[in-house]
């Protein structure tokens, strides 16, 4: 968030970060650089917003359709999208929760 590390997004997990009301960048970290896959909030006091770390998994492979070698390689890549709020609220309940910020 505005470059630095909030926390680590675990598979089917959420968590909660509370921060002042303005202006953030939300990225992940990935092994290219897509400004699609960022998030920007501009936050007013006392708004929830939730966010949504998704994967794309085998998005950058070596392409080879052949039997796996040691030169054959894949990587997810992850967007951040924006959810909205009674959507997130109903799926955040059935996650697990890794903890937040006071």
């Amino acid at each position: 968030m505005n470059g630095t590390i909030i926390g680590v997004s675990q598979p089917r997990g959420s968590f909660y970060f509370d921060v002042k009301s303005g202006f953030y960048h939300v990225t992940v970290q990935q092994y290219l650089s897509n400004p699609e896959e960022d998030a920007n909030i501009n936050l007013v006091p006392g708004q929830q917003v939730y966010l949504k770390i998704v994967s794309l998994t085998n998005c950058i492979d070596s392409g080879s359709n052949r039997r796996a070698s040691s030169s054959e390689f894949s990587r997810p890549c992850f967007y951040v999208w924006n959810i909205p709020t009674q959507i997130a609220q109903a799926d955040v309940a059935r996650t697990p929760f890794y903890g937040g910020n006071h």
